[in-house]
């Protein structure tokens, strides 16, 4: 097994004077390099990271104009899919700041948010009501809703992964000692939403259609730590913590083969994440080893990435082949630049007058 070792930490004094230049106080268009928007959860505030891999730091918190319980930013990081604080509205909130309402106000906050791959569809599960809604279209002018009925489910879901055209959904149910995994079919609705605008909160007024389907078991695994499709086809990943092993379910809405990936032989230890990078390499978290683990599709040897940090998640960040590993705190935010002829493991700094000016003013908006 190869091992690839490069940690780079930049502290970015040199650098935040241009970078901060690049976006104004206002939280409007970004110019400039970017790596596209994090969630930070301790000010309950998107930002995004400017600069490039190596060279990057946080910017200016956008203004979508209320006050956020929480959001998840799409693949690449040009949007995030947000809740309001007062009373979870979902909306689309985008690189500059507009935000767009995509459903009216229920009361109630999704217990699960997944995007597909690319980030053109998004599912979303409500645990009190037992909803499941699927958004597409996301990256065109017109998104659509679909809210799907379970019929079949035995229980709710721990795990949600959707396609990214929306039309597939893949669940992850607890059974006992167990955890099984239960494809879903999705119908897109017939009406498209509003087309965006140039108002800065504009309602998408999709119209919402209930379908109850069928919901066939696929598998039954230890346990199910990380769900995903696999880029644009309707292959998946899954990660099996307890297992140590990361498994390809092979056309998941029909035969659905499922083979095992990689194991513990060559080196996945509790893998908590789980992303394809390409049609062959697939990139895996392992929580029980703070590492990174490549596996490949065509049978090549794995590859071992050192973290030098404790990577708990993976979330593709713009640029090529770069990816989010830990989330925005009051210490470094870690990325995978996985790019060139060699990975390297880069540290974003903390900008901690920005999260004191933030915290201040989540407080008063509180």
């Amino acid at each position: 097994m190869r091992t690839l070792i490069k940690t780079t930490f930049f502290t970015g004094a040199l650098l935040i004077p241009c970078l901060c230049a690049a976006q104004g106080t206002s939280g409007h268009a970004m110019n400039g390099p970017s790596l596209g928007l994090v969630f930070e959860s301790d000010s309950a505030a998107i930002r995004p990271v400017l600069g490039i891999p190596g060279a990057a730091t946080l910017g200016v918190a956008l203004s979508p104009g209320f006050a956020l319980d929480r959001a998840v930013v799409a693949p690449g990081g040009d949007f995030a899919l947000a809740l309001a604080k007062d009373n979870f509205r979902l909306a689309l909130i985008r690189a500059g700041g507009a935000a767009q309402w995509l459903a009216p106000a229920t009361g109630e906050a999704p217990d699960l948010i997944a995007f597909s791959p690319g980030g053109s569809a998004a599912a979303l599960y409500y645990g009190t009501s037992g909803r499941l809604m699927v958004l597409s279209g996301l990256r065109g002018q017109t998104p659509q809703v679909e809210e799907v009925a379970p019929a079949s489910l035995p229980a709710a879901p721990s795990l949600v992964a959707v396609s990214e055209d929306g039309t597939s959904l893949l669940l992850a149910i607890s059974e006992g000692d167990a955890t099984a995994v239960y494809y879903l079919p999705a119908v897109q609705a017939a009406s498209p939403g509003v087309p965006a605008g140039g108002n800065r909160q504009e309602s998408i007024s999709a119209s919402v259609r209930t379908r109850n389907t069928f919901a066939p078991r696929l598998g039954t695994f230890q346990s199910v730590s990380a769900l995903s499709f696999a880029g644009t086809s309707f292959d998946a990943l899954l990660a099996d913590g307890k297992a140590n092993a990361v498994y390809l379910i092979q056309d998941a809405s029909g035969a659905a083969q499922i083979s095992t990936l990689g194991s513990a032989q060559d080196g996945l230890a509790q893998p908590a994440a789980v992303e394809a990078m390409d049609a062959v390499r697939v990139l895996v978290v392992n929580a029980g080893a703070a590492n990174l683990t490549i596996l490949a599709r065509d049978g090549a040897p794995a590859v071992s990435i050192q973290c030098g940090c404790k990577p708990a998640v993976l979330s593709q960040m713009a640029g090529n082949s770069v990816y989010r590993l830990t989330e925005p705190s009051k210490g470094p935010m870690w990325l995978l630049d996985a790019g060139g002829t060699e990975a390297r493991i880069l540290a974003v700094p903390p900008d901690r007058s920005q999260s004191a000016a933030a915290a201040r003013m989540k407080g008063v908006q509180q």
